[in-house]
Order: C-alpha cells, then structure tokens, then sequence
C-alpha cells in the first residue's frame, strides 16, 4: 500500500535529489512536528492535545518519508514490516521496545 503512494508521489511532484538531502528533508519535518507538540503542551506544561497543526506536520513528515523511500528504491511497506517485527521480537525477549543502545 505505501509502495505504491510513495511511487506515485514521487512522480506526481517530480521530486529527485540525492538521499542525503532528502534524510535531511526528513529531519527538518520532525523538527517541526516536535515544535508542534512543545506548542500544544505550552512547553510540557499542559497535556498534549492533537491540534490541526500537528496533523499537518505529522502529514509533512509522512510525506518526507515516503518520498525517501521512493528515491532509494526501499519498499516502505517492507521497511515497516521489518521494524514491526524487531519490535515484537524485542518485546517477547526482552519484555520492552527499546534497543538498550
């Protein structure tokens, strides 16, 4: 299912640069998505709420991602199927999601 949208919006939007900018498309929409969520707590001083400019954000950094994808060949759905299974893996070994790195 991503493949396929991830490949489309590439073609849609004519979108071709090297993956080193494109990770760094990636990391500036996080950036912005993180500045969404300190904004909606008023700087963790509130409890979170969904607001409609951290849906945009959210989409923006979707976006970012899937174009990365199309441009390194890697097959988003593949790449999640993957992270979905170290996690359960993690998770039955170890009884938690993180790495311990």
């Amino acid at each position: 299912m991503l493949k396929g949208l991830s490949d489309s919006i590439q073609q849609e939007f004519k979108l071709q640069t090297d993956p080193a900018s494109r990770v760094l498309d990636v990391v500036s929409e996080a950036g912005e998505l993180a500045k969404s969520v300190l904004k909606s707590t008023a700087y963790g001083t509130q409890p979170f709420t969904v607001t409609e400019n951290f849906k945009e954000e959210l989409g923006d950094t979707l976006f970012a991602l899937l174009v990365l994808c199309a441009e390194t060949g890697v097959d988003p759905d593949e790449a999640l199927d993957a992270a979905l299974d170290k996690l359960r893996k993690r998770l039955s070994v170890k009884n938690e999601l993180g790495s311990g790195k």
